[in-house]
């Protein structure tokens, strides 16, 4: 890419390229989409470079975007750029192919930056000659070790533009590794307003829902041994007084073992993948929202850092019971918006859950408090903030 014209006070065109075919229910979707679709309604002008089926199958662009629109329940009025780089079952392959596609249009097109979660597609989009930006969720030992050495000599790259991170946890660790600071912002995920835009108590989001009347407990998420999916089921079937609802992708395999220990707990109901306005209201049928006390995603694989749930969560304006693990304690404060409990222990777990089931006024006054954290952790407020940072880092760039 050859140097971009001064940026003024013209809108930002911006490449986003992921490797994920859209629509899914993966999470990692979930995110590019809602970033996406904000970028776009705070002025950027963003392409979202997508793959799709190179053979049977294919979609136009507005056939696409209906699609995604209807699965995420967000504006999606970017511009759309499916490439026909999908070569199932040769997914090394496809996706080989789609990051030299996608780096070689970018380049070709001209855009300020390159923006992507995916480190191969740093490596793709600086080859070409791009300004590249990088987010990620991950703490920096976390991805194989070729990966790392990718992301080093990116930092190390006049046009690479820098790095976004989920969490202050996840930044912090890269600068005490020895990434520069100055390249390194992080910015929060966030929640669609609009989704919660209604407002209800728990009974009235009961009643929409066709649930029993009684104390619940409600988990929004990945149906996964990953998750700690059981420890769910050994909460639920220790407080048979209480309701429980799942809201999560219910027909994959790696849910499979859950939904059928699930069917045998009569106070467990599972909702199956719920999105955007259909999510809000099962949040909202909660008394208390719980994330599996688990240590093992951030200490093993240095991922789950400040999930997406959190801040639907908090706008649902419930109490938290979430583990006592580092990531999650830069936003949620013990006795503040949730009551955090020692990880992968189930009495403590119940304990927490049972006390506030017990109090509601307690339950009261930490959902308010969630739900004024949210305010300014919306997808909009992040967009603004990441439009601020690629400004910045431009204009560093270009000064060099």
């Amino acid at each position: 890419m050859t140097s971009a014209p001064s940026l003024g006070a013209r809108p930002l065109r911006i490449a986003y390229i992921t490797k994920e075919p859209l629509p899914s229910t993966d999470a990692a979707t979930v995110q590019i989409v809602q970033t996406a679709s904000a970028l776009a309604r705070a002025g950027a002008e963003l392409d979202l470079f997508v793959p799709v089926p190179a053979l049977g199958g294919r979609r136009s662009a507005e056939a696409l975007r209906a699609e995604l629109r209807a699965q995420y329940h967000t504006s999606c009025d970017f511009g759309l750029r499916p490439l026909a780089t999908g070569l199932r079952p040769l997914e090394t392959v496809s996706v080989g192919l789609h990051w030299i596609a996608a780096g070689l249009a970018a380049a070709r097109d001209h855009y300020d930056l390159v923006h992507t979660r995916d480190v191969q597609n740093v490596l793709f989009g600086l080859a070409a000659g791009c300004r590249v930006s990088y987010e990620s969720y991950r703490t920096p030992d976390s991805p194989p070790a070729l990966v790392r050495g990718v992301l080093r000599r990116a930092f190390a790259a006049p046009r690479f533009l820098g790095q976004i991170t989920h969490s202050r946890f996840a930044r912090e660790r890269y600068v005490a590794r020895g990434y520069p600071a100055e390249k390194i912002r992080t910015i929060y995920n966030g929640f669609d307003p609009e989704a919660f835009a209604i407002e209800r108590s728990p009974a009235e989001a009961r009643r929409l829902l066709g649930l029993p009347e009684r104390v619940t407990v409600a988990y929004a998420g990945r149906i996964a041994e990953l998750k700690r999916i059981d420890l769910l089921l050994d909460a639920a079937a220790a407080t048979p007084e209480l309701s429980w609802l799942l809201a999560g992708d219910s027909e994959s395999a790696e849910a499979a073992p859950f939904v059928a220990r699930a069917a045998t707990l009569p106070n467990v109901t599972l909702l199956g993948y719920r999105a955007g306005t259909a999510l809000a209201p099962a949040l909202q049928a909660a008394d208390i929202l719980v994330i599996p006390p688990s240590a093992e995603p951030l200490q093993r694989f240095g991922s789950t850092v400040l999930p997406l749930k959190v801040f639907q969560y908090l706008a649902a304006g419930r109490p938290l019971v979430v583990g006592d693990v580092a990531d999650t304690a830069e936003l949620l404060q013990q006795d503040a918006t949730c009551l955090r409990v020692p990880p992968d222990e189930l009495p403590p777990f119940v304990a927490a859950i049972r006390s506030l089931a017990e109090d509601p006024a307690r339950r009261a006054r930490l959902g308010s408090a969630a739900r004024a954290l949210a305010q300014g952790l919306s997808w909009d407020a992040r967009a603004s903030r990441m439009l601020e940072y690629f400004r910045e880092r431009l204009a560093a760039s270009e000064s060099r």
